[in-house]
């Protein structure tokens, strides 16, 4: 069954860039979509997988060492728990993704 996440995160989109160019463009076969936007006071994460675990592995693996980097380059320290805020996990019913629209938005 597929899970999607939602999790607010302190930061802004040139934070956000740094860790994508981090994180990089290979993702794991269970990763299905993303959908980043901007709060009031960070960043809401909207993402698409298919397990839970591929998501948690995925964060451990990539995630979390990438924000390290970035925030420590910024002088913040995370204690490595990667800076991430609340999460909600959802059981999902359906996500339609554009397969031609790549990254053009």
């Amino acid at each position: 069954m597929a899970y999607t996440f939602v999790h607010d995160v302190p930061g802004n989109a040139r934070i956000y860039a740094q860790v994508s160019a981090r994180i990089g463009e290979d993702m794991p076969p269970e990763f299905i979509a993303q959908v980043v936007h901007k709060l009031p006071d960070g960043l809401r994460h909207i993402e698409v997988w298919e397990s839970r675990d591929a998501w948690e592995r995925f964060q451990s693996e990539r995630v979390a060492p990438a924000v390290d980097a970035v925030l420590a380059g910024l002088g913040i320290t995370t204690g490595g728990q990667g800076g991430e805020g609340p999460l909600a996990a959802y059981d999902l019913v359906d996500v339609r993704v554009a397969a031609d629209r790549g990254k053009d938005i």
